[in-house]
């Protein structure tokens, strides 16, 4: 294929918002077959490889490149508290969640790691400058769900959102018994009476067991947080 012809498939699929691709979607685009494709798309310096038959053009944001090997899949946990600048801290790795398990891998020395939900508790992100993401509110509750990143780090950015007005306590709740786990409605409860807002509407769907929150020592409590 001349190069003007890559050239040319580049442009399209940047018009198409399509920066994160398969060799089937530059096969089909193009009219060559796949292994002519995967020849070409390894020669040219505009693009680059993520794994076998998956490309991303070059200067593509990272945080597009992670939520968008894997459909669906949406950025959650530490890298969303840092994208909503709710934290000062630099995450070491970029969290995706997604209905599909698939090993972490590294691209510009970032390591991005696949957390796995089932998919009816895939909810609550959207697509933000090609990036799907989750909303604050999921993204705490993902937190609180897999116990990452610690404790304070959740708290601390809760905090920050709730300051500035950016999350919403209702859906915070409502997102929280979507996930049906009851042990993710004690930490939450726990959460949110201990930033002196009201969790009386959770509380029948706690759990009746005792969980643990790492990092924290607390005293009794009605919501079995030890």
């Amino acid at each position: 294929m001349p190069y003007q012809k890559m050239y040319d498939l580049i442009e399209r699929l940047s018009a198409m918002g399509k920066k994160v691709f398969t060799v089937n979607d530059a096969s089909k685009l193009t009219g060559k077959k796949t292994s002519y494709m995967s020849l070409m798309l390894s020669k040219n310096k505009y693009i680059d490889r993520i794994e076998r038959g998956k490309y991303y053009l070059k200067g593509t944001d990272i945080l597009e490149v992670a939520s968008s090997v894997i459909f669906p899949s949406y950025l959650s946990l530490f890298s969303v508290f840092r994208y909503y600048d709710l934290t000062t801290q630099i995450p070491l790795k970029i969290s995706v969640i997604s209905t599909l398990r698939h090993k972490k891998f590294i691209i510009n020395g970032k390591v991005i790691e696949f957390k796995l939900l089932d998919k009816n508790r895939v909810f609550g992100y959207l697509k933000k400058d090609g990036i799907f993401i989750a909303e604050i509110e999921k993204a705490i509750i993902d937190a609180l769900y897999f116990g990452e990143p610690p404790y304070s780090y959740v708290v601390e950015s809760f905090r920050i959102a709730r300051d500035r007005q950016m999350i919403d306590i209702k859906k915070l709740k409502h997102y929280c018994i979507m996930m049906h786990s009851n042990a993710l409605v004690s930490r939450l409860g726990f959460l949110l009476e201990s930033e002196g807002i009201d969790a009386s509407d959770l509380y029948k769907k706690r759990s009746k067991r005792y969980i643990t929150i790492p990092g924290i020592s607390s005293e009794k409590n009605r919501w079995l947080i030890k």
